[in-house]
């Protein structure tokens, strides 16, 4: 039987990779070879800040959500639940992040923004970019999420939708993204659109995990420098790749939390606004330090935690677990992440290796889901 379930995996994953590659998916080919990324940024944009994207959406997807199977519908709501975007941020580097682009400078500015995997550069440029006074500075703020397969088209999808949306020119319903197909619109035609519609604007674009000095050859020019006070944020793990935009512009290198931010973490994701029991706290701390200040590793074992019973035994086998991962490299922070797999049912287990067959960033869809034959027999 566990031979049968694994040779299912396999055979599941290849179909969704092929869906992917040969867009299967007919009557979506077009929207996913272009917008598979674009439609979270597009939401975004248009809502003034980012959106939390389910596994099932409760809004818009809920009619969609009812044809799925009912026993996988109930291990969707057994998976921990670890928040999208790690709340808890370093005061210090928001107040400065925020000072940067209301700054007095006149001329475009880049705010690099750079560290390790987790360590919380979306989740801080997604607070600024949402902030009451960013979003009153700014005449136009569009998020683009490049990541390493990346498209310079998607790319400029989203920037004309973003412009759309700032323009009162948005319409779900009878919004149509053939109408800047690469097909209709070249390149060059793409890039001239979004110049004008910034040229004479204060605008902020942010550039999401970009891995190469290339995507930004490839967009830069698009971007007029109307000496207005725009600013553009781009985020990277790559500190070669912060400097490149702009030598000049200071890098902003994200820090580790220190023990006692991750603490308050830790507790905020457990607990919400209830406190740790007293003979909790200890272990707790003790798993805290063990997360060596990085924000998503936290999270995820504030995930687990939050699925196990509250008592010391329970706590002190993650301590230990968590202990027994971690040694003096960065390797220790995927042994933590991977955590949250081994913790899971057995029965969930299949659900998080299906999921892992679709491209970083995906927006999963339940209709989609539904097609599968693999979500019957679940």
């Amino acid at each position: 039987m566990a031979y049968a379930a694994l040779v299912s995996v396999a055979e599941t994953l290849s179909q969704i990779l092929k869906h992917h590659q040969y867009g299967v998916f007919l009557d979506e080919k077009r929207r996913f070879e272009a917008l598979c990324k674009h439609v979270i940024n597009r939401s975004w944009s248009s809502s003034g800040g980012p959106r939390s994207v389910d596994l099932l959406p409760h809004q818009s997807g809920r009619s969609n959500s009812r044809r799925l199977n009912p026993r996988f519908r109930k291990m969707c709501q057994q998976l921990p639940k670890v928040t999208e975007a790690v709340e808890y941020i370093v005061e210090e580097d928001f107040i400065a992040i925020k000072s940067r682009l209301c700054g007095e400078s006149c001329k475009l500015e880049f705010l690099p923004i750079y560290g390790m995997g987790g360590i919380g550069k979306t989740t801080i440029g997604r607070s600024a970019y949402g902030d009451p006074l960013i979003v009153e500075h700014f005449d136009i703020r569009a998020w683009v999420t490049v990541s390493q397969d990346y498209s310079t088209q998607e790319m400029l999808f989203t920037l004309v939708d973003s412009i759309k949306a700032f323009n009162g020119k948005f319409d779900e319903e009878k919004h149509s993204y053939e109408k800047f197909d690469g097909e209709k619109h070249s390149f060059g035609q793409m890039s001239e659109h979004v110049y004008k519609s910034l040229k004479g604007r204060r605008y902020l674009v942010v550039l999401d995990d970009m891995w190469s000095t290339k995507a930004w050859d490839d967009v830069r020019r698009i971007f007029p420098d109307d000496s207005n006070g725009s600013r553009i944020i781009i985020t990277t793990r790559l500190q070669d790749v912060a400097a490149y935009a702009d030598s000049s512009s200071p890098l902003h290198e994200m820090r580790f939390m220190d023990v006692d931010q991750s603490w308050i973490l830790l507790q905020q994701k457990v607990f919400n606004e209830q406190h740790c029991p007293p003979d909790l706290e200890n272990t707790g701390k003790m798993i805290a330090r063990s997360c060596k200040g990085l924000p998503l590793a936290i999270v995820v074992i504030a995930g687990i935690l939050s699925t196990v019973s509250q008592t010391q035994a329970s706590w002190e086998d993650i301590a230990q677990k968590v202990n027994s991962v971690v040694n003096a490299n960065n390797e220790q922070f995927a042994k933590i992440l991977s955590l949250s797999y081994t913790h899971l049912p057995h029965h969930l287990r299949p659900c998080f290796l299906y999921m892992g067959g679709f491209p970083e960033d995906y927006e999963i869809h339940a209709r989609n889901l539904s097609s599968y034959g693999w979500l019957k027999a679940l």
